[in-house]
């Protein structure tokens, strides 16, 4: 798993939905999240309020995972010592550790939809792709009329 901090949390102006940046330690990788205010706030404060305060936990943790259908989340409290985890939406696990200020950990299946960041230092976001690189580029390079058959003609 890949430590992960927060860089940037900005809200939209019409205040439904904030975006929230993760970065690597490393500073090399970033997940951005869309996060539907109403939902992250009310969870979070349910969550605080209610299990941690009543219920003798303490969150230790939020966790991303993902797969070929997007990130998931899970949140990590402890009672006792005893980690307990706790399935929930990437955006609720999220306002929960910022929160809390709990650390926040991202699996390989989260990284699977990480993207460069570029250059940690100067900020500069990373060079495009040359065109000719790319695998269209080459096929286009290489095709020709004879590969698609004859054409019917009218």
């Amino acid at each position: 798993m890949v430590q992960m901090r927060v860089t940037g949390l900005t809200q939209k102006p019409d205040g439904h939905e904030a975006t929230l940046m993760l970065q690597d330690v490393t500073g090399d990788l970033g997940l951005a999240f869309v996060i539907p205010m109403n939902e992250a706030n009310r969870l979070a404060r349910v969550l605080i309020l209610e299990l941690a305060g009543h219920g003798g936990l303490s969150v230790s943790r939020t966790v991303l995972d993902g797969d070929d259908q997007g990130i998931c989340a899970a949140v990590v409290v402890e009672r006792d010592g005893a980690p307990i985890e706790l399935s929930c939406h990437p955006a609720d696990a999220l306002a929960l550790a910022l929160r809390t200020d709990s650390p926040i950990y991202a699996a390989a299946g989260a990284m699977g939809h990480a993207c460069r960041l570029g250059d940690a230092h100067t900020h500069e976001p990373p060079a495009p792709a040359a065109p000719e690189d790319t695998d269209v580029a080459r096929w286009l390079q290489d095709v020709r009329p004879e590969d698609f058959g004859s054409a019917a003609t009218p």
